[in-house]
């Protein structure tokens, strides 16, 4: 990390580059697309973020897709908890996200929806089972002269 950049000023530049390669733009679309100069925006992604005009930063949350409320977060603005925000989704295991949408989709019939969540249901129960077990053991010492008595 170069000198003059902050920690915020990292995290921001990390927000608009992963934003900006998912959307599949280059720098040049979301200048040309925010309206924001090219230096401002070049300034960004390196991670001077200090001081940034908040209205140019809400137009290229709006080109990237980002919530501004992100923006803000990752400017150090705000925190995540003072804005009682969601974690995003690309925190999550990519299968968890996928069954979150399954379920929130109303065009999947209900009945394949409830077996989602019966069987989701039935695997927390099996896991919630298997790790309160106690972890298995080789047999040793006292153990085995027992069993090798109890064959004997």
């Amino acid at each position: 990390m170069r000198d003059d950049v902050t920690p915020e000023g990292a995290a921001f530049a990390d927000l608009l580059r992963s934003a900006r390669r998912e959307a599949g733009f280059l720098q040049d679309d979301v200048i040309q697309r925010s309206g924001i100069s090219r230096s401002t925006y070049l300034r960004w992604e390196a991670g001077d973020g200090a001081r940034p005009d908040l209205k140019y930063v809400r137009k290229v949350c709006i080109v990237l897709g980002i919530n501004p409320r992100r923006a803000a977060i990752a400017l150090g603005l705000v925190t995540a908890a003072e804005l009682d925000l969601a974690p995003d989704e690309s925190e999550y295991d990519p299968i968890v996200v996928e069954i979150n949408r399954v379920l929130a989709d109303a065009s999947v019939p209900e009945a394949a929806r409830a077996a989602l969540r019966h069987t989701l249901e039935a695997a927390m129960n099996l896991w919630r089972t298997a790790v309160t077990m106690p972890e298995p053991h080789e047999p040793r010492g006292a153990d085995l002269t027992r069993r090798r008595a109890a064959r004997g």
